[in-house]
């Protein structure tokens, strides 16, 4: 069993949602957090709430390249004094087909769902395997097991951290590093269809499968279990990733 109390972590897309209930719960259980998200305001509440448990870091994980990822590490050794774990659940959505959304919303999901947490993954990793230990956690989706039209890019830039996470696996054997990837399906509670290219469709029936409390619950129980790994928050989902392997499925909001 890993203790939770004492623990080290970064949190991204901790302003709200999955992110900023799971940063509240490990402070609850001990744990320092950096909290990682664009905007500024919900992090300075939860740094008056919680004075010298948390920390806010204002970035912009769609940037470019992602200059404030540095600064990120830089700031989690400065206020915690390093690192042992790094959860990877910013991410966002834009809906529409592929040839109706802009470059600039193609660009921007594949940078924050992708490749920031590839480029925190890659800074964390040089300091944990210093001290050979440390959780790396990626908060992926059911839907990188189908093709969900009007989600292609959201699904891709998943999908394509999703390989990345399932490979370092089997790469940081034996380090004392472990990755956990996460699969929930739709989760009630987040602003998952909060941007403005939703409102062309009613989601307001969506059946979600699950609620942010039970992901955070279950994020909290795989850092905390050094035996676990892979955690699929709905049980059809693992079932459906192994029918999908076989014959692929398309799926239309």
């Amino acid at each position: 069993m890993v203790e939770i109390n004492g623990l080290r972590a970064i949190v991204t897309g901790a302003s709200k949602g999955v992110g900023r209930l799971l940063s509240i719960k490990l402070i609850e259980k001990g744990a320092k957090v950096l909290g990682v998200a664009r905007s500024r305001e919900p992090l300075g509440e939860l740094e008056k709430k919680y004075n010298g448990m948390f920390y806010g870091v204002q970035c912009d994980l769609a940037s470019t390249t992602c200059t404030c990822c540095g600064k990120i590490i830089e700031e989690a050794y400065k206020v915690l004094g390093g690192i042992d774990v790094l959860v990877n659940n910013a991410g966002y959505a834009v809906y529409g087909r592929i040839w109706e959304r802009s470059w600039e919303d193609v660009y921007g999901q594949v940078m924050v769902n992708m490749v920031s947490a590839m480029h925190l993954t890659h800074l964390v990793l040089k300091e944990m395997f210093k001290q050979r230990k440390g959780v790396i956690v990626f908060v992926l989706t059911g839907a990188v097991y189908a093709y969900i039209m009007g989600l292609a890019v959201y699904g891709a830039s998943k999908a394509g951290l999703s390989y990345y996470a399932e490979t370092l696996k089997h790469e940081l054997e034996g380090s004392g590093i472990r990755v956990v990837t996460v699969y929930p399906g739709s989760i009630k509670g987040t602003e998952f269809f909060g941007h403005p290219s939703f409102r062309r469709k009613d989601f307001t029936k969506v059946r979600w499968d699950t609620n942010v409390e039970k992901v955070v619950d279950k994020i909290i129980e795989a850092i905390e279990r050094d035996n676990v790994t892979k955690v699929y928050i709905s049980w059809w989902i693992g079932v459906t990733g192994k029918v999908a392997q076989l014959f692929g499925m398309t799926v239309s909001l």
